[in-house]
């Protein structure tokens, strides 16, 4: 036996305390263990779950996927479809919207509707725009039965539609189609397009509803109507599929979608920007100059050095620009090749330090594209070229932007191109998007003055000095990235085919920049994707516009300004005849005027026939080139000239010819002409000269009176002249004594066998009612408004030919188109009357035929034309400094043989490419026949020379090639100027463009869900 000690109480309670503590741990283990066991099943429960709610947020993706894919569709063949009807009413309301979606199309003028651009095959053309999408949707594959919508058809409207947004009737409703399958075959995703016509007649709301396919769920199916599905034993379907729809609203518009249309030539100069898309129609590329579109770079005669790197960059372009967009794309295996390796200019803050031998290639290339846009081009160089590096903490840094100030400056510190300068800083005044931009220009000189200076007021602000716009380079006093220069932002589209192009690279010389994922240049565009344009396009809308010009008589309103009777001033009274003896009120004086605020310098009649007005030699006349200040003009004018008046829906007479200074147009004015100008020799009849030494024009072509006198036999005069009258004295014919230029100039007896083949060639006289025409001024208006407010349109009547040398308008000076008196907003005495203002919208200058001039030759700093609108001439020429917001629609399509390019015989004359719109200077040897090249002008030490001013009006009188005449002065050459010519996406159009429908997404209009 072993004794054991025996334990003392203490080491008793210890062990029992020790049996205890291990009947604890048993029961912890345990707790421990059903607690990990639960947390197991909980994490597998909700791994379970997540792996389950992964899967169906897949599902919902692909839903959503196949959705947005319908609504690509969708967008895309609404497109489509809508461009297939060519209308001439641009009036886009409730009910032409309702009828183009599904009615009737009768009635609203002209309609052209195109066969299907995707190639379809069709029973018949579609009558409306849902027919159009019903045929492509019917010539769709993969369909799927699986989708609430099998059939494509029309249907009414669900019941769950709320008929206070929708129409209940006419939806489209299309069958679903297959996204993509399975590998097995079976569909994965689809879509199903339901096209709902709004209740506000121009809308259409697209619901797409995307499929994604083998969903294992619970939800219930439904069919189009929202209702659910039942099966053959009247259970509810569970869907194998889960579903999302998305919506987008899309309006029916008809828009030109370009800054210029032209079937002439377009020659856009230095400092000229263009913001959208060119379309241009001229195809003679034959002839000299004959290319349709000439650019000039905008950084040429700035910097002798700059002028080297535009002869380097042209030269690299002509090798490697694959595309037309005078740029070259960084890292592209063409274009980028072409990129000079830059060794050692850094980027934006990174001190100069680099190497330049150790980098790749590629890096250099990458580093000329100083503005990061991903491309090279001038601009790029312009920069580097002149952004001055700065002492920082680690030597010298460069920016990467010019600072208008200090570093846009020759040598000397003086401004190298301010007007350039201030074009790029100004480009896409709209910077951040919001629809607010642009500044007060209080002070009237056309700049912004700066932000310190708070002259004048940025539009886009919160009455502090930090301006959203400005903070996106907009007149930030910098040219930089920010500005995203470009010569057109826009995409250039020629009817000419590449292969007729004889000259591309030398033509276009600057940054074309499309929008993202257009062509810069596409050449060869069918009638079909250009807009068909000619002055009979307008004959209905200038008619319209037209009626609305319903004021007071021209002469009553010029009587009420100056505080006489109007009907005393009128020349020849109320008849049209010439020739009518009376003369205007000689009691009126200019110079001591009854109201001094207004004035009225008065042309009389040529009552003695000697082919001038009879008060050609008093003091106060005024007469001037035509076209004003221009180096190579056409003709002279006598003009009446019209101080500081208001008229308002006036019609200015045919054969005025006037002078309009500083006066305010209000409502709509008319521009009275004759229609028949189809004439060969309608520019010469009346034509005048300025003989060397004369102080006064006189006629080019010398006339005689004959009918006059009883010993003049009447029976002798050319037949149909004898026909048109009554009596001799009504005839008091002006045989020309120099050169024959209707039959009318020969008597009969003077026509014999030797000359009567040449008599027979001669064209007929020129007969307008009873009177035979020798000067056909007085059957043409050509006006000049200088300082000028137009608030309203212009419109002029309708011409049958092309006559620039007579039919023509030009604005220069300060003259300002606006809809609304931007002096008195509120008085409707001086602002367009409401009925006339949808009229006035669609455009502000409707001149058809015309010819149109914005500024001059040397056109001064202070010139500040600014338009709006849609602006229709025939031609138009811009010089100076002009703005446009709207689009440049031009009518005359120039063509040898025809109008202005024919002689009396029809032959052929001239050059249809010199009949251009020149944007901006160019010279003759571009085919701008009435201005001169500023590079080619002689200078002197204070500049270059415009010519030589022999009146102190501080316009050139003699060309600069000549020979300074005595007591002249030096007119200087002012400078380029800038234009802007911005495209208005929102402007209304007026009725007779026949372009194609389309359709626009409607702004915050999308949505994910049901509708």
């Amino acid at each position: 036996m072993i004794n054991t000690p025996r334990q003392t109480p203490k080491q008793r309670a210890a062990a029992h305390h020790a049996r205890v503590r291990r009947g604890a741990v048993s029961v912890m283990a345990m707790i421990l263990l059903i607690l990990f066991g639960s947390l197991v099943a909980a994490m597998a429960i909700a791994s379970q779950g997540n792996l389950r709610t992964s899967a169906t947020h897949l599902y919902v993706l692909r839903a959503v996927g196949a959705a947005e894919t319908g609504l690509s569709v969708a967008r895309s063949r609404l497109e489509l479809a809508a461009s297939r009807f060519k209308v001439s009413t641009s009036t886009i309301d409730a009910g032409f919207g309702a009828d183009f979606w599904s009615g009737s199309m009768t009635g609203y003028g002209t309609i052209e509707i195109l066969p299907p651009p995707t190639g379809h095959s069709e029973t018949g053309l579609p009558s409306n725009l849902s027919d159009a999408l019903m045929n492509m949707h019917l010539a769709d594959d993969d369909l799927n039965d699986d989708t609430a919508v099998t059939i494509t058809e029309m249907r009414s409207a669900p019941a769950s539609a709320d008929l206070g947004i929708y129409e209940g009737t006419d939806w489209l409703v299309t069958a679903g189609v297959t996204v993509a399958e399975n590998l097995g075959g079976t569909p994965s995703e689809a879509y199903q397009i339901t096209y709902a016509p709004l209740n506000d007649g121009v809308t259409i709301r697209v619901i797409v509803t995307g499929y994604a396919f083998g969903y294992q769920g619970t939800q219930t199916e439904v069919n189009y109507d929202g209702a659910g599905v039942v099966d053959d034993d009247g259970n509810l379907e569970v869907s194998e599929y889960i579903t999302r729809v998305v919506t987008q609203d899309y309006q029916f518009i008809k828009s030109v979608d370009n800054a210029i249309v032209s079937p002439a030539k377009v020659m856009l100069g230095k400092n000229v920007s263009i913001r959208g898309d060119l379309a241009l129609t001229y195809t003679d590329t034959s002839q000299i100059n004959g290319d349709p579109l000439n650019l000039k770079d905008d950084f040429e005669d700035i910097d002798p050095d700059l002028d080297l790197e535009i002869t380097n960059i042209e030269s690299i372009l002509a090798s490697y620009d694959i595309d037309g967009d005078s740029r070259l794309r960084v890292g592209h295996p063409v274009e980028g090749a072409g990129i000079p390796l830059t060794d050692c200019y850094p980027l934006v803050g990174v001190v100069e330090v680099c190497s330049g031998s150790s980098e790749a290639d590629a890096v250099k290339r990458q580093r000329s594209d100083v503005t990061g846009d991903g491309y090279w081009d001038i601009f790029d160089v312009v920069v580097r070229l002149y952004d001055t590096p700065t002492s920082g903490d680690n030597g010298d840094q460069y920016d990467n932007r010019i600072d208008i100030a200090t570093e846009w400056v020759d040598t000397n510190g003086s401004p190298l191109d301010p007007d350039l300068a201030l074009l790029i800083d100004s480009a896409n005044p709209d910077r951040n998007g919001n629809g607010v931009y642009g500044f007060l220009d209080l002070d009237g000189n056309g700049l912004f003055n700066g932000l310190d200076s708070f002259v004048d007021v940025a539009n886009d602000s919160d009455n502090n000095p930090y301006f959203p716009d400005v903070e996106l380079g907009y007149l930030d006093g910098y040219l930089d990235f920010m500005d995203e220069y470009a010569k057109v932002d826009g995409t250039l589209s020629f009817a000419v085919s590449e292969a007729d192009w004889t000259n591309r690279d030398a033509a276009l010389n600057g940054p074309v920049v499309p929008i993202d994922g257009d062509s810069a240049v596409e050449m060869g565009v069918g009638v079909d994707g250009l807009p068909t344009i000619d002055a009979a396009s307008f004959a209905a809308a200038a008619s319209n516009l037209a009626a609305a010009s319903n004021g007071l008589s021209f002469w009553t309103q010029v009587g009420d300004e100056l505080g006489v009777a109007g009907s005393s001033l009128q020349p020849g009274g109320s008849s049209f005849s010439p020739y009518t003896e009376s003369k205007p009120e000689a009691s009126y004086d200019p110079i001591n005027p009854i109201k001094p605020a207004a004035r009225y310098l008065r042309i009389d009649l040529d009552n003695d026939l000697d082919g001038l007005p009879d008060n050609h030699a008093d003091s106060y006349v005024h007469f001037e080139k035509m076209p004003f200040n221009g180096p190579n003009f056409a003709d002279y004018y006598y003009r009446p000239v019209f101080e500081h008046m208001v008229f308002k829906d006036v019609t200015i007479p045919m054969g005025l010819n006037a002078l309009f200074v500083n006066c305010t147009f209000i409502g709509v004015t008319r521009i009275e002409t004759h229609y028949d100008n189809s004439h060969a020799f309608f520019n010469e009849y009346g034509r005048l000269q300025l003989n060397s030494g004369a102080s006064f024009p006189t006629p080019t072509y010398d006339r005689e009176i004959y009918g006059d006198d009883p010993s003049e036999d009447w029976v002798d005069i050319y037949q149909p002249v004898i026909d048109a009258t009554s009596t001799p004295e009504n005839i008091r014919l002006r045989r020309s004594t120099t050169v024959a230029l209707d039959k009318a100039d020969f008597l009969q007896s003077e026509v014999n066998a030797s000359n009567q083949s040449d008599f027979n060639l001669l064209p007929e006289p020129i007969i307008v009612g009873s009177d035979r025409i020798t000067d056909t001024r007085q059957l043409s208006s050509n006006l000049r408004f200088h300082d000028c407010l137009v608030v309203g349109s212009i419109v002029s009547d309708a011409v049958a030919a092309y006559t620039h040398v007579r039919n023509k308008l030009q604005f220069t000076g300060a003259t300002r188109f606006a809809q609304q008196h931007p002096d008195y907003p509120n008085d409707t005495s001086y602002n367009p009357d409401e009925a006339d203002m949808d009229a006035i919208s669609r455009s502000t200058l409707m001149v058809p035929n015309f010819s149109v001039d914005i500024g001059h030759f040397n056109a001064p700093s202070t010139q500040n034309v600014q338009l709006q609108g849609a602006i229709i001439a025939g031609i138009l020429d811009i010089r100076g400094n002009c703005s446009l917001f709207g689009a440049l629609l031009m009518t005359f399509a120039p063509q040898a043989g025809v109008g202005p390019l024919s002689d009396y015989l029809g032959n052929a004359v001239g050059n249809p490419a010199n009949f251009n719109a020149s944007i901006g200077y160019f010279g003759p040897d571009d085919g701008d026949e009435e201005s001169l090249d500023p590079l080619l002008l002689p200078e002197d030490s204070n500049g270059r020379i415009a010519g030589w001013d022999t009146d102190g009006d501080g316009l050139a009188d003699v060309s600069p090639f000549e020979p300074q005449p005595a007591g002249s002065t030096i007119d200087y050459f002012e400078g380029y100027g800038k234009v802007i010519i911005e495209f208005d996406p929102d402007m209304a159009l007026p009725d007779g463009i026949m372009i194609p429908m389309n359709v626009r997404p409607v702004g915050s209009s999308y949505r994910e869900g049901s509708y």
